[in-house]
């Protein structure tokens, strides 16, 4: 005996299977896109203010230039090679 499946039934398998929209699936993929917009917000932030990029570029060894366009491909939504080791820059 042989279940035949149509073509609909198939696709609505496959579509449910690859929208899984578990509680948990859904919870990792909310909180990744918090963490991606409040990266991009925090590096609109260091790119209005030349003193904050200063200090990025000081307390992590690195030149203005790199940190700028480092925060600008965040900004623009990229995702660059994480260059940024220390984010409190505003420790003693």
């Amino acid at each position: 005996m042989s279940t035949s499946v149509s073509g609909d039934a198939s696709s609505n398998v496959r579509a449910t299977r690859d929208n899984n929209t578990t509680p948990s699936n859904s919870v990792a993929r909310d909180s990744q896109v918090i963490a991606t917009q409040q990266l991009q917000e925090r590096a609109i932030t260091v790119l209005a203010n030349e003193q904050l990029m200063l200090r990025y570029a000081l307390a992590n060894d690195l030149s203005v230039p790199k940190v700028r366009v480092y925060f600008e491909k965040v900004a623009g939504g990229f995702e660059p090679k994480p260059i940024i080791k220390k984010w409190d820059v505003f420790e003693d």
